[in-house]
């Protein structure tokens, strides 16, 4: 119950003989104020039953100090100073707790004095002290919409963080508080923390909590933390936290002649696909008349057409990758007869060589090999040149078990999960049946990797495979994919499973194919039931073994209805959130040009200050995207971790990363680009992949980071690569992401 004093209601008395003396009164004409001038004590006879609880709100105000100004409750005529609260005056007298009015002009002040936490018990009168002994007293006090109540306690509202083992975790006073309530409408304010399990927390000077998890602690953690209303209303809340290890995975670049990657010890594996040449002409463009047979060997230089131009193919390797691989003596191991010409990097020993197998000398330079059949079949017996294989001399006799470059081993050891998509090319092969996937006896893997090569990398380095589906996949294919990996991966390693690429965007194949799969569902609802599909069926192929599968429900980080509209139809096979957190492509944009190039060509660094400014305050541009800067900056992170919890399903992080690269035509602008290049070289790249998996981790809660990507050469398409090449010994991005594995990965 509340009372609000309406002073017109009650009978304004002096106080007694000896303190009320020379004073004037003045009541309001809505009787919400009173006023008193001179020398005055005045009350009203107000019986109130005061406990622990009890609130003494008004407002105060006061154009001419006197000797005490205050208000109290009193049961007699006797003055009690230990019942009186002071608010202004010259004299010591009274209870100094709130003695904190400051005239100026005048000004009103709101006091809310817990008077229960003073004094409890029966009172019968309120008095307003104006006190003023001078022999003309001048002294005014006015009090205003007095309220007397009962105070309700706070309610403290549990609340849940995330880190890594070993790592600190703020937890802001203004988000702990933030689903905390008070019906009276008081501030709150956090005034402990106790009862910490797994960890250490304390307040810092600005009240928020600092919680470090025990040395190597995994698991669930938890502090309580108490609020007041700072009227003696108090609660207790209780935080859990998930101390969890960091899991840190790698996306594969693509397969490529001119990638700096360099899977494989066989160099003719990522060559690149036939040439058709003469002479005089480097690329007739006549490879649809190539007479090819079901691996892509070239069974005659005589083209499938009634007349062609080319009378020799070539194949080139290791270009445009600025002489980044290995050099030394190689051997080009082939069946068949025909003339093979090297050029390029490659200079045959002549001595060395014999029939089927010749010795090249390799020097690196940025124009890499060149391969060049000039005969092939010469006798017309079918015995073309075939299965050619170009391999480091010492690997002669093991590169066929030893599939893998040991630089990229090493490189990639590290990260916890590989995932293949440009490996697969699930948004580019049309691959619909069993038939039709690549196979170990294809001359190339650059139009997508065969099954058992992915499986025998994943084994290799203990690596749970990440598998994204073609998205014409029959279920017969998918099944007997799932089938090899059942029957070959190492029974210790998850599989992530997850239909086609980024079905979300309407600039790929998947997005027009499963909008055409149904009349009445948009794109993302039709896309969780096929993803729900394919999940299905290798739920069927493992059986008892399903827990090893996890099916991936893929959606656009910037925008949350991906996911919320594609959730309802999801099924239970999928288990995750697959999401991509990039960081600053907007940056590079053509709305953003002029700015850019402003910062290149104004600011004494060439413009990185700025750069590294945007992306980790995202205060610069006159238009950031903060859905592409650091999650604690997004508006879409909290949206994320509620949808988490709301449907049960993990974060994790299919791609991520930085994205600094030049969009709709402004990739040709190569002061942009040579700022993004660079900046990707800069030590605060680094920094900011540790604040951005750090903020996945704590701000969304998230499980595995997926980084794009491991090796590639940087340009004006992107700096995708945590390395440029494999001969580097580390990078700022790729520091940070080993680093973090070696800190957090328990």
């Amino acid at each position: 119950m509340a009372i609000d004093i309406n002073f017109k209601n009650y009978q304004i008395s002096p106080f007694n003989s000896s303190q009320d003396i020379k004073s004037t009164v003045t009541v309001s004409s809505d009787g919400k104020s009173l006023k008193i001038v001179g020398n005055g004590w005045k009350s009203i006879n107000l019986p109130y039953t005061i406990t622990s609880n009890t609130i003494l709100k008004f407002e105060f105000q006061s154009t001419a100090q006197g000797e005490i100004h205050g208000i109290a409750f009193e049961n007699d005529a006797q003055e009690t100073p230990d019942q009186s609260f002071r608010l202004y005056g010259t004299q010591d007298w009274g209870r100094n707790d709130f003695n904190n009015y400051s005239s100026s002009a005048g000004s009103k002040k709101v006091y809310q004095i817990p008077v229960g936490q003073f004094y409890t018990g029966n009172w019968s009168k309120l008095l307003f002290i104006n006190d003023d002994d001078r022999p003309t007293p001048t002294a005014e006090s006015i009090f205003s919409n007095v309220r007397i109540y009962e105070n309700s306690k706070p309610l403290a509202v549990d609340d849940q963080g995330t880190t890594l083992i070993n790592k600190p975790l703020t937890f802001k006073i203004s988000s702990l508080l933030s689903n905390d309530t008070d019906v009276d409408g008081d501030s709150l304010s956090l005034t402990s923390v106790k009862s910490v399990l797994g960890g250490s927390a304390v307040l810092d000077g600005l009240g928020n909590v600092i919680f470090t998890p025990d040395t190597d602690f995994k698991g669930q953690a938890s502090f309580d933390y108490t609020i007041s209303d700072g009227k003696g209303g108090t609660d207790t809340g209780t935080v859990s936290v998930n101390v969890k290890t960091a899991s840190i995975g790698t996306n594969l670049s693509s397969i490529r002649y001119y990638s700096s990657q360099v899977p494989f010890l066989d160099l003719f594996r990522s060559s690149s696909n036939w040439i058709t040449q003469t002479s005089t002409v480097f690329n007739t463009e006549e490879q649809n008349l190539l007479n090819l047979d079901e691996h892509g060997w070239v069974k005659s230089l005589k083209g499938t057409g009634t007349s062609q131009k080319f009378d020799s193919v070539g194949t080139l390797i290791n270009t445009s990758i600025n002489g980044k691989y290995t050099g030394g003596q190689y051997v080009v191991l082939y069946e068949g007869e025909g003339t093979l010409v090297y050029g390029g990097d490659a200079k045959k020993n002549v001595a060395a060589s014999t029939l089927g197998r010749d010795v090249i000398n390799v020097t690196p330079t940025g124009g890499g090999i060149s391969l060049k059949i000039t005969a092939t079949d010469p006798n017309n017996t079918g015995n073309y040149l075939r299965n050619i294989h170009i391999v480091p001399i010492e690997e002669e006799f093991t590169y066929s078990q030893n599939v893998f470059n040991p630089k990229f081993l090493e490189k990639i050891d590290p990260f916890s999960t590989l995932r293949f998509m440009d490996w697969m090319k699930p948004n580019d092969v049309k691959d619909s049946q069993w038939s039709d996937r690549p196979t170990l006896d294809d001359a190339r893997w650059t139009s997508g990797a065969p099954v058992e090569v992915m499986v025998e990398l994943a084994n290799r380095l203990d690596a749970n495979p990440w598998f994204t589906i073609p998205y014409l996949a029959s279920d017969d294919y998918v099944t007997q994919f799932a089938e090899y990996v059942r029957d070959h991966l190492e029974p210790g390693l998850k599989v992530y499973i997850q239909y086609a690429n980024e079905v979300w965007n309407a600039g790929f194949a998947p997005y027009h194919y499963v909008e055409s799969l149904s009349p009445t569902l948009n794109v993302y609802q039709t896309y969780a039931q096929v993803a729900t599909h394919i999940a299905d069926l290798w739920d069927n192929v493992f059986g008892a073994d399903k827990d090893r599968l996890i099916g991936v429900l893929e959606a656009q980080y910037v925008n949350p209805s991906s996911a919320t509209q594609a959730l309802p139809y999801a099924g239970d096979s999928l288990d995750v959130i697959g999401l991509n957190p990039y960081l600053g492509r907007d940056i590079g944009s053509p709305a953003n040009s002029t700015q850019v190039l402003n910062w290149i060509n104004n600011e004494a660094d060439g413009g990185y200050n700025k750069l590294f400014q945007e992306l980790t305050q995202a205060n610069v541009l006159t238009s950031p995207s903060l859905n592409q800067r650091l999650p604690a900056l997004s508006s879409v992170a909290p949206q994320w971790r509620k949808i988490s919890q709301n449907s049960n399903l993990p974060l994790v992080a299919y791609e991520g990363g930085q994205s600094l690269v030049g969009t709709k035509g402004i990739e040709n602008n190569q002061a942009i680009t040579n700022l993004f290049v660079n900046a990707n070289r800069d030590p605060r790249m680094g920094a900011l992949y540790n604040e951005l998996l750090t903020q996945w981790y704590q701000v969304l809660g998230g499980d595995l980071f997926m980084q794009f990507a491991d090796v590639a050469i940087p340009g004006k398409f992107g700096s995708w690569g945590a390395l440029e090449n494999l001969e580097q010994t580390g990078s700022p991005k790729y520091d940070a992401l080993v680093n973090f594995i070696n800190e957090y990965s328990g």
